[in-house]
């Protein structure tokens, strides 16, 4: 066992994970994309658009990296592809369903090409730039993990929608009508319908329309009963809220915990603790630097003694197992008595000072080290707070003639404390300024701050949610072993899956709006929902299998990771998107429709349909 060891078998198990989430990653994406659009040539062109973006992007980030622009964390690869592969499929099956509709009722291939640009590029470009600002936020934390994770993604997001709005309409045009084979003999296809073949096999579950009688069905229980809905819902996300709320701060920082049991250091390391104090692991130094003091002379040594007596009275405070130093160099588990008292004395006069005192230089003398074992895993909680408390009662221990030495703690704890210590804080920092700039990006391009918060909020809840499932789930599942969740899932599931959420989200919105200014309020409501309410089901439901396509990591990070993403994923698509957000829309709609009947028809209305869809809608649409 050991640091290198551990850190070993974390490398080969990061790069173990990396090939079997791609095979999981293609396989779930070809299946998913079978099963919506039932046609093999769009799939095919699906995939390449896919695997350009993706590739381009991790090309783009391997230069950066060898010219020494940006740094790259090892794994980073195992987020990065997944993410990014849902972010180009999310932003090519938008354009196919725009691309699909406007072919109903133009002439040409060219001009529906070309109105499906007008169309779909402002609802895509909205929701890159949501993508790219919310991950953006990232740049200003202080951990390098985070950094990292928040450019890639944001380069991504770019990749993204430039290839969805340029290489994917490109193959749709070669492609012509055997896009849709093997349903060639329809020219035209119906614009409620998605692309693939006449007879929709949804519709043996789903009814005689498939997936778009789904939509329907939807719409009419949300209109009948939208406060019913919204309240049933909520309720619904509540216990898991409550559990992520609760459990917030339980987190685990092991590295040990992170690998499978068979691996050689998690087998070493449980012998080793087996048979010594778990914390014999990983021990905590602490350094003590004294101009005034020899600390390999006896009078520089009965100094050292008072601090070493002082912390073996209190070590059941600190929980500590046993101390070595100059003065005890053997350990103080045996009393210096019989032949052990000669041995201490004879190795403290020697060993002990070349070990234990500094020895590069003659100043470097009036340094000595004291090593600390504690008895809990230097990895877990209880050795982190033991650790905190020590640091804070060090001060108070030090006898008179050290209170102005300079000293200093190093080791496992140490580090994992300083890396909880930061992390909390970006933590913080990443949810605060992500929530206050997709924000202010959804007022600036919706124009309505009141949809707008609601629309921040059911991100918000659904991250809460995915966490407190994710919990929940791996609780029980092994609740007597369970210690937390690792330290990464929480920060890396809030900037994936509230940044996508909202932003899919808004570009929701921005369909909602430009059916409305056709239709009406209600009507355009309802037209924009099934209209593409398929597609919110279908980029839902094969996002959320892209996303458990990291459930096939060794890693627990990675499980753990996957299946919070995938839960959330679900959530959406099942139940915010298709729900909540139209039953929240037509609350807000029918109590301004009762405060102020006119104020549907004013531009400066918060629902008004003419408000700021100039910018969406090409006014010769209209007809």
């Amino acid at each position: 066992s050991g640091p290198a060891t551990v850190g070993r078998d974390l490398r080969k198990s990061a790069d173990q994970s990396t090939s079997a989430i791609v095979q999981w990653l293609i396989l779930i994406g070809i299946a998913g994309l079978l099963l919506f659009y039932r046609a093999p040539f769009l799939v095919v062109v699906q995939l390449v658009n896919t695997a350009v973006s993706v590739v381009l992007v991790m090309g783009i980030l391997a230069h950066l990296a060898r010219w020494n622009v940006i740094d790259l964390f090892a794994g980073l690869e195992n987020y990065a592809i997944v993410v990014l592969a849902g972010i180009s499929l999310m932003m090519g099956m938008l354009y196919v369903a725009r691309e699909n509709e406007i072919r109903v009722r133009t002439p040409t291939l060219d001009d529906a090409v070309t109105e499906s640009l007008r169309l779909a590029g402002p609802i895509l470009v909205s929701g890159g730039f949501i993508l790219l600002l919310g991950w953006g936020m990232l740049a200003f934390t202080q951990f390098g993990k985070f950094q990292q994770l928040g450019g890639s993604l944001a380069i991504g997001a770019v990749c993204g929608v430039v290839s969805s709005l340029t290489l994917l309409p490109a193959l749709l045009s070669l492609l012509g009508r055997w896009a849709l084979w093997p349903n060639l003999r329809t020219e035209r296809i119906s614009a409620d319908r998605t692309w693939g073949l006449a007879r929709d096999p949804w519709s043996r579950v789903l009814g005689s329309q498939g997936s778009t009688g789904l939509c329907k069905r939807l719409w009419q229980s949300v209109e009948a009963r939208p406060q019913t809905l919204v309240v049933s819902g909520l309720l619904g996300m509540t216990p898991f809220l409550l559990i992520a709320v609760v459990f917030f701060g339980h987190l685990n920082y092991g590295l040990l915990s992170q690998l499978p049991d068979g691996k050689p250091s998690v087998k070493g390391a449980m012998i080793i603790q087996d048979q010594f104090p778990a914390g014999s692991t990983g021990p905590v130094t602490l350094l003590i630097k004294h101009p005034d003091w020899d600390f390999s002379r006896l009078e520089g040594q009965a100094e050292f003694r008072k601090l070493s007596d002082a912390l073996e009275r209190e070590k059941n405070t600190f929980r500590v197992a046993d101390m070595r130093s100059v003065i005890h160099p053997l350990g103080i588990d045996q009393k210096d008595v019989g032949m052990h008292m000669v041995l201490s004395r004879m190795f403290r006069s020697r060993e002990a000072v070349e070990y234990f005192v500094g020895d590069k230089t003659p100043e470097a003398r009036h340094a000595t080290k004291l090593e600390i074992v504690f008895d809990d895993d230097p990895f877990s909680r209880e050795s982190i707070q033991h650790f905190e408390k020590l640091r804070q009662q060090l001060p108070r221990l030090l006898p008179d003639s050290l209170k102005t030495a300079e000293w200093h703690l190093l080791g496992a704890p140490a580090s994992i404390r300083d890396l909880k210590t930061v992390t909390d804080r970006d933590r913080l920092l990443i949810q605060s300024t992500m929530i206050l700039s997709v924000f202010v990006c959804l007022v600036l391009l919706l124009r309505r701050w009141l949809i707008s918060l609601v629309l921040v909020a059911l991100g918000g809840f659904n991250y809460l949610t995915a966490l407190g499932a994710t919990f929940a789930v791996y609780w029980l599942t092994n609740s007597v072993e369970f210690e937390g969740l690792d330290w990464k899932v929480a920060p890396f599931l809030f900037t994936i899956l509230f940044v996508v959420g909202t932003a899919s989200y808004g570009m929701l919105f921005v369909r909602i709006c430009e059916e409305q200014d056709r239709h009406g309020p209600t009507e355009g409501l309802r037209l924009a929902l099934e209209r593409q309410g398929n597609v919110l089901l279908g980029s839902g439901l094969i996002l959320g299998g892209l996303f458990a396509s990291l459930l096939a990591g060794s890693l627990a990070s990675l499980k753990q990771l996957g299946f919070g993403l995938a839960c959330g994923a679900l959530v959406d698509a099942l139940l915010i998107r298709p729900v909540l957000i139209p039953a929240c829309l037509l609350l807000l709609l029918g109590e301004q429709t009762e405060t102020n009947p006119a104020s549907l028809s004013e531009p400066d209305s918060e629902l008004s349909p003419q408000k700021n869809l100039k910018l969406t809608v090409p006014p010769d649409l209209d007809a």
